[in-house]
């Protein structure tokens, strides 16, 4: 039995965006674990994006851009596994 005709018991898949730095003040996007600048200063959320509100100095922040899924791997039953990657040249 082939990997595409098996059942797949296992899918694990990476998710990936960019969160960009504040056009007013060039903080960040994402929280940080090191308190040089306090305001982004949460180590419970560490690389989570700040939101849409600029921590630092209150301006608007661009909406993360959204990558989607860029790679994939599947689990069958038969122990088989096929890996997707999106974008990779051949």
């Amino acid at each position: 039995m082939t990997a595409v005709n098996s059942q797949i018991v296992k899918r694990q898949c990476l998710i990936a965006s960019v969160s960009r730095a504040c056009r007013n003040c060039g903080a960040p996007g994402v929280w940080q674990a090191d308190p040089v600048i306090p305001e982004l200063f949460n180590p419970g959320a560490v690389g989570q994006d700040v939101g849409a509100i600029c921590p630092r100095c209150g301006a608007a922040r661009p909406e993360p851009e959204q990558l989607g899924e860029i790679w994939s791997r599947e689990t069958h039953a038969d122990g088989s596994v096929t890996i997707n990657r999106k974008g990779a040249s051949a």
